[in-house]
């Protein structure tokens, strides 16, 4: 044959299934422009220079990786429907006199055609938008924008690298079922119904333990550190029985169906329900596909965009006060009262050269610990919590009441924990009970930044409970567990934020000088402004790709929509002209068509809304991790994430139906 032939047959061939290859070039080309836009902002040597361009040079590089994997997974499996529509025409080309090298070379062909399309068509419409993207992640991150344009040849590479291995992948998986199965097969592939799977009971009731096993997790974690811990334990738990319910589940409904007379035979739900049956096995898996891929819509985009709207919140939880100093004694020891006074002294004579009044000023000494709870023993092994330690002296000068403690006893209050005892042990020293709780205690602030839950004890005596620590640690404990005490600073100024940071930075250079001098062991020192960028690039990153992934989920759920209605449709396009020949009418159609949506089609939604319920209180702690804590905010964003997508949903679903109405009713 000339060498032109198997092109033009290709071009043809792609021209004719349109309805097919369409939308998956349509795909294609979309994935190839998410990737490209991710790609060029990780190449952006203007973030590396900002405050924050570590954390959103990170944040970027992370999106990318997560776009380049899913893309493979799911183009690779969206192919599988193309192949599935073309087996009958390759089974003819088998049988008119062509062997599977020449098969193969159709294949390659057609694969190439659509990987030249959409990789061009991709990276046009990537350069083309890329400076939209970076407008719009400017703007989030509130930096201005330049409008200077480039087209990093680095990221060009990237795409063309990593979309040419998929679509070669995607080839070699066409050759190898080319050469593993027969004209006669090839021919009858679409007409073979798929076994319903053995070992339904069995398979359902596993699918069963595992997603209560998950909702129970989510439900019953306390702390936010086990909730990142066990989130994806629960994800992959989830995924596994969504497979196994869908599957199993589509099996077990078909049959209820069935016997059902009263509502099988009809003619609105006999056609869907006796299509539905042979090949409910593949149904399940699309369906739980697109639950899956709802869920991970759900969470991403409700996420997301709660830390973006609160970021303002977060930040002042974790940055209460415009500057903040501490200094540490080494574990085991005390701060002396000489070394606090200079350091005050110190940046008091600053503020004072810089012309700065300091306000809300916090000057307390506090002692921290980590260990871990056991009822209301409180033990220095396997960190849990942290443990901080405030005299009932700084308690009063912090929140200006005037308050007497017992030696013995403690006002106690948490942060990402709950502790209802009515005394703690700590370790087997000193037993200290609980008379009432100190929620005006300032909580936020650098102890915010601990990932690990916090008990706060205002205690009586401060000086002996800490020195009975040191004393008992000391002997039977590792350094990493033992007490340390430290001295705070913190306030607000009316400078502005020049000012401030000159006189920061002074401060910063004199604590480094004093801790050469042997006055304490360490310090830390803080300045909200400084850290205002990266805060704010970080949160501003993490909406920008929860975005960008939510908009590639949704691509990947339309597609399987769209091919689940265009393959399902051939499939029962005879089905439906055997009973238009005995008197079904295209209305007849449109209501069984409408049954088969109400049977089958909102199950994936109403499932991904359930996960997403039983997932809330696991995101929720999480996202107390990120300082987080408006619960009012978080609930609203999740409802109205819910809301609109599904009317997204819908409205796909009845483009979609309408097309897969348009082929059943051909004649």
């Amino acid at each position: 044959m000339r060498f032109g032939f198997y092109p033009k047959l290709a071009i043809v061939t792609i021209r004719k299934n349109r309805k097919l290859y369409l939308p998956y070039i349509l795909t294609c080309i979309g994935m190839i422009t998410m990737f490209y836009i991710i790609s060029s902002l990780c190449d952006n040597p203007l973030y590396r220079e900002m405050g924050g361009g570590g954390s959103l040079n990170m944040i970027m590089h992370l999106g990318q990786f997560v776009v380049a994997v899913f893309a493979f997974i799911f183009l690779f499996y969206t192919n599988s429907f193309l192949v599935r529509r073309r087996n009958r025409e390759f089974g003819l080309y088998n049988v008119l006199g062509m062997d599977k090298s020449r098969l193969a070379t159709i294949a390659t062909w057609e694969a190439l055609i659509i990987g030249v399309i959409s990789l061009v068509s991709g990276l046009f419409l990537g350069i083309l938008l890329s400076k939209l993207a970076d407008m719009g992640l400017m703007k989030v991150i509130r930096h201005e924008t330049t409008m200077d344009f480039r087209i990093p040849y680095i990221a060009v590479v990237m795409t063309l690298l990593v979309f040419v291995v998929i679509f070669l992948v995607i080839l070699v998986s066409s050759f190898i079922k080319i050469r593993r199965t027969n004209a006669l097969n090839l021919m009858n592939s679409e007409n073979v119904g798929e076994k319903p799977p053995k070992g339904n009971f069995l398979i359902a009731v596993t699918g069963i333990i595992l997603l209560g096993g998950a909702y129970v997790i989510a439900v019953s974690i306390k702390s936010p550190l086990d909730a990142l811990s066990v989130f994806f334990i629960a994800v992959i738990m989830v995924i596994i029985a969504t497979y196994m319910l869908f599957t199993t589940g589509s099996v077990t409904l078909c049959r209820v169906l069935k016997k059902n007379k009263g509502y099988y035979y009809k003619k609105s739900h006999f056609v869907s329900v006796s299509s539905m049956s042979y090949r409910m096995k593949r149904n399940g898996a699309g369906l739980a596909s697109i639950c899956i891929l709802c869920t991970m819509v759900l969470v991403v985009l409700s996420s997301t965009v709660s830390l973006f709207i609160g970021s303002e919140e977060s930040f002042k939880t974790r940055y209460p006060m415009d500057l903040c100093y501490e200094i540490n004694a080494p574990k085991g020891d005390k701060l002396s009262d000489d070394s606090i006074s200079k350091v005050r002294d110190m940046i008091d004579e600053e503020l004072d050269a810089a012309g700065l009044n300091p306000s809300s000023v916090l000057d307390y000494e506090y002692a921290s610990f980590y260990g871990n709870l056991d009822g209301s023993n409180l033990k220095f092994e396997n960190p849990e919590v942290g443990v901080r330690l405030i005299s009932v002296e700084a308690y009063n000068k912090m929140t200006g009441k005037d308050l007497q403690i017992a030696a013995d006893a403690a006002l106690v209050t948490c942060i990402r924990t709950e502790y209802n005892q009515d005394k703690i042990k700590i370790g087997d020293s000193r037993e200290i009970r609980i008379i009432g709780t100190a929620d005006d205690i300032q909580t936020k602030g650098i102890f915010a930044a601990d990932i690990l839950p916090s008990i706060y004890l205002v205690v009586g005596d401060f000086d002996g409970v800490l020195d009975e620590l040191n004393s008992t640690q000391s002997k039977d404990f590792s350094i990493v567990f033992m007490c340390a005490d430290s001295w705070s600073y913190s306030f607000n100024v009316d400078g502005d934020i020049e000012t401030q940071l000159k006189m920061h930075e002074t401060i910063s250079d004199k604590l480094g000088k004093m801790n050469d001098q042997d006055l304490f062991n360490s310090y830390s020192n803080e300045c909200a402004e400084k850290v205002r960028d990266d805060f704010y690039e970080s949160f501003g990153g993490l909406f920008f790709i929860g975005v960008l992934l939510s908009i590639v989920f949704m691509f990947a759920t339309v597609l399987i929509v769209y091919y689940k209605q265009i393959t399902e449709g051939y499939e029962d396009q005879k089905n439906f002209q055997i009973m238009q020949m005995v008197g079904m009418n295209k209305d007849d159609i449109k209501k069984s068509i409408n049954s088969q949506v109400l049977t089958v089609f909102f199950a994936p939604l109403i499932f991904a809304v359930l996960h997403m319920s039983f997932a809330f209180p696991l995101i929720w702690k999480m996202l107390q991790m990120f300082n987080l804590y408006n619960l009012t905010l978080i609930i609203a964003v999740t409802v109205i994430t819910i809301i609109v997508f599904g009317l997204i949903y819908a409205i796909v679903y009845k483009i979609t139906s309408s097309a897969y109405y348009r082929i059943v009713a051909e004649r």
